[in-house]
């Protein structure tokens, strides 16, 4: 049972703060996904600075080549692991409607916080499509419901500030991370939804942009599903968590200085994909069990990452973590 009730859903999530970050999925040598990996990845995250919550089922997560009963699985894992130390939001997203449906009960029974739903992403879509597909899985559970606005080309869809406003209307329709990458589209966004549900961007640069000129009015405290507090700072040098802090505060000038160094790893691991229109799921996987955590291959039709690539985060971890690359997985989470 959630800690809210149907007609709470918006107020709760506007009540939480940090970072909800992203969870990946740890596979056995045999390919199955390893139960007891995902446990140890759910408490490693304990430790990170700035994380308050867990997102299971975004891009990194591999979704989209589960079964729906491993889905289930690792969210009834998460969950249980995390033992009500750390929110959890589960996605539930699918091209079938009436599977969002069983996701968003399964996740319900096993005690998630929230659900993250993004428009399906295949097929035949308009706007008043995606709005009925979001009513159908409001019907089926109470809990709040977050969804995906943006023009990354793996999603295929774009929320508008006018759909935007139409899914507001649905009564546990609660949240939006927003990464349209556009400033003016992130201010239009928070000019028409911010009051009503809470618009969050998991980038920490348009956040601040956001804080400075619509204020803690329309800028909630959290960031909903970022992967960037895995490899942007460590435990000596906490910048994500510096950087909730003042996103809290509403202290913009803690806000810019926090960001500086955050940008220069997120610029090298994150932005340069995300830029080409899509995220790599295989170095983020791999930066984590640099990290100490369990990982494992990829799902086909992922590939592995580069070895450039490789190369390149284990050369940023080591200038962010102080630390010699050679040890780093020893380290666990100090980056």
């Amino acid at each position: 049972m959630a800690e809210y009730s149907r007609s709470e859903a918006k107020a709760w999530l506007r009540s939480i703060s940090g970072y909800l970050l992203i969870v990946t999925t740890p596979y056995s040598a045999d390919g199955t996904i390893d139960v007891d990996g995902l446990r140890r990845n759910v408490e490693l995250s304990l430790q990170i600075p700035g994380v308050t919550g867990l997102y299971v089922g975004s891009n990194y997560q591999e979704f989209w080549t589960l079964t729906l009963d491993e889905r289930k699985l690792i969210a009834e894992t998460v969950v249980d692991a995390a033992a009500g130390r750390l929110k959890v939001m589960v996605g539930v997203t699918s091209t079938c409607a009436r599977d969002s449906q069983e996701l968003a009960r399964s996740a319900e029974r096993s005690g998630a916080d929230a659900l993250m739903l993004w428009p399906p992403y295949y097929g035949s879509r308009d706007d008043a499509g995606v709005l009925s597909y979001f009513e159908s899985v409001a019907e089926v559970s109470d809990l709040a419901i977050c969804s995906y606005s943006t023009t990354v080309s793996e999603v295929g869809f774009y929320i508008t500030p006018q759909l935007a406003t139409r899914m507001a209307a649905i009564d546990t329709f609660s949240g939006l991370k927003e990464a349209s990458r556009s400033l003016s589209g992130y201010a239009d966004m928070l000019s028409a939804v911010g009051e009503t549900i809470v618009v969050s961007c998991p980038l920490e640069e348009y956040t601040l942009f956001g804080l400075a000129t619509f204020g803690t009015s329309h800028v909630p405290p959290v960031l909903l599903g970022s992967s960037r507090p895995f490899y942007v700072q460590n435990t000596r040098f906490p910048y994500c968590e510096h950087f909730a802090s003042a996103l809290k505060a509403g202290n913009v000038e803690n806000a810019a200085a926090a960001l500086r160094p955050i940008l220069w790893a997120a610029n090298r691991l994150h932005n340069r994909f995300v830029n080409r229109g899509g995220h790599n799921v295989a170095l983020v996987k791999y930066i984590t069990e640099l990290l100490g955590m369990a990982g494992g291959p990829v799902r086909a039709p992922i590939s592995a990452a580069s070895e450039l690539d490789m190369a390149d985060a284990r050369e940023v971890l080591s200038e962010i973590g102080t630390v010699d690359i050679g040890s780093i997985a020893a380290v666990a989470v100090n980056v």
